[in-house]
């Protein structure tokens, strides 16, 4: 029961009237003398279902996707309390510990609106929190509104992405949430002062993204290093953030330029990091 839900949930999003900050990705064509074209994928921006402006609906909502998986993933944890689950979830990985501290974000959010709703403040500056509890615990919770929309996006993002599990996921995921912790001046819980990070990870620079497609490259078997034809400094813009899309054999790849050395080589071994299925989400559309 849990899976149809997530995914016709997911779905409701998706059709929805939402702000999700989600990564605006462009192609790019290079033609043999080098020039760049631009493939622009336009979007129906029309939708049916009516959540923008219905706080309280759209927390809860992201709260039980978060929860249904947690059931779906550890079915020993059905019916334990918001605490236990929180606590045994594991984060093993980037994208696992992500998603264990956004369950805990939107965990505080949902008590808040059931047991003190009037201990929530939000206004044009953004979302505040401030209560304690009976046994003298103090929560608090203070982000900005891009930062709401910010979290919106990244819990959408672990949970369409649940299934799936590439570094390039992994990337994307922890970029945004990197992006969402800015936002967030204050947090404090049953759990701590903090929230959790996964330290050493690049960053995307930048949600708007310029994706290279059918990338050219050569081969050193000797070193084991591909060489990539990347987009010179030039024909680089500094306010987005650029991809090769790298096809060896039936394998397929996505790579951020950052991980491609000046003279565009990149070892086997990292370019192995970035491989993709087509199915993947973000990289169905290659």
């Amino acid at each position: 029961m849990n899976q149809p839900f997530i995914y016709n949930t997911l779905f409701f999003i998706e059709n929805s009237d939402l702000h999700l900050m989600l990564p605006n990705i462009d192609h790019l064509n290079v033609s043999e003398d080098g020039g760049v074209g631009i493939s622009i994928e336009l979007s129906d921006s029309l939708c049916k279902n009516r959540l923008n402006g219905n706080w309280f609906l759209t927390q809860s909502i992201f709260f039980s996707l978060l929860d249904s998986i947690i059931d779906l993933n550890s079915p020993n944890l059905e019916g334990a309390s918001f605490k236990r689950r929180y606590e045994d979830l594991d984060q093993s990985s980037p994208k696992k510990l992500v998603f264990k501290e956004l369950y805990r974000v939107v965990k505080l959010i949902r008590n808040t609106i059931v047991h003190q709703k009037s201990a929530i403040d939000s206004n044009e500056n953004g979302l505040s929190i401030s209560y304690t509890n009976t046994r003298g615990t103090q929560f608090s919770f203070c982000i900005t509104n891009l930062g709401v929309r910010l979290l919106h996006t990244v819990c959408f993002l672990v949970c369409k992405t649940f299934k799936q599990d590439s570094f390039y996921i992994e990337y994307i995921i922890n970029s945004y949430y990197e992006l969402m912790l800015s936002e967030i001046s204050g947090m404090s819980d049953e759990f701590g002062s903090s929230l959790n990070r996964n330290n050493g990870l690049d960053k995307l620079p930048s949600t708007s993204i310029y994706r290279v497609r059918d990338t050219k490259y050569t081969f050193s078997g000797e070193n084991q290093t591909y060489f990539v034809s990347t987009l010179a400094r030039a024909k680089r813009d500094p306010n987005r953030a650029y991809e090769y899309i790298i096809k060896v054999q039936s394998s397929l790849y996505i790579v951020p330029h950052e991980r491609i050395s000046e003279n565009g080589a990149i070892t086997k071994e990292e370019i192995d990091k970035w491989l993709v299925k087509p199915t993947d989400y973000l990289a169905e559309k290659m």
